[in-house]
């Protein structure tokens, strides 16, 4: 008699309730299967015996935490906000740490969207400064552009009116007289730093540099 061997029949979680069934069912009248069943239980069995538990020694934990506690969790943007912003690491790191402290944040005249103004260097003396976050699902209203602006994305998913996305890390450079609208996509508020020269013009009311701080 032909015996059908449904392949290695060990019941697992990747398995639908009639293909765990049948395994079972299978093992409970194959000899054969329930053989090499026994032999590959084995085998984990040994592996996962042999498998070293390794417990670090204090001074690797307490460098790993306190590599942790000295890096804002947006660490990784610090050299390019440095560098956008024209200030040294250190307070770029800051102000990054910032991000995560709510009381830092200001409601703007837009719905959903926050500000996290903060001071630049020499070369950031004519522009707004400051990080936005806008709440996923919501637009950052149309405006112009009254001189040049830098942007980086540093949270998020953002897409603009002409349906380009924006990913973590991503440059937002506008020119002089350019607009745009920047919706944050879900499931995560977009948070990204702003570096607007000359200001900005949403329909009839111009912010400018100094105004936001």
């Amino acid at each position: 008699m032909n015996r059908r061997h449904p392949g290695i029949p060990l019941p697992s979680d990747t398995m639908s309730p009639e293909e765990r069934a049948e395994a079972k069912a299978h093992l409970a009248e194959c000899p054969e299967c329930a053989e090499r069943m026994e032999g590959l239980s084995a085998v984990f069995a040994e592996a996962d015996q042999a498998a070293e538990t390794v417990t670090p020694s204090p001074s690797l934990r307490d460098r790993l935490l306190e590599s942790i506690a000295s890096a804002p969790r947006l660490g990784a943007y610090a050299e390019e906000s440095a560098r956008l912003l024209d200030v040294a690491l250190a307070r770029a790191r800051d102000y990054l740490w910032r991000i995560d402290d709510p009381t830092r944040w200001h409601p703007t005249p837009f719905p959903g969207v926050e500000a996290l103004w903060v001071r630049g260097g020499p070369n950031t003396a004519d522009a707004i400064t400051g990080f936005v976050r806008v709440k996923a699902g919501t637009a950052f209203p149309m405006h112009d552009h009254l001189g040049p602006e830098q942007g980086l994305l540093l949270q998020g998913r953002i897409k603009d009116q002409t349906g380009r996305v924006y990913r973590p890390g991503d440059q937002l450079d506008m020119e002089t007289g350019s607009q745009h609208e920047l919706e944050a996509l879900p499931i995560v508020d977009a948070v990204f730093l702003a570096v607007a020269h000359g200001g900005l013009k949403f329909g009839e009311i111009e912010f400018r540099a100094g105004e936001m701080v």
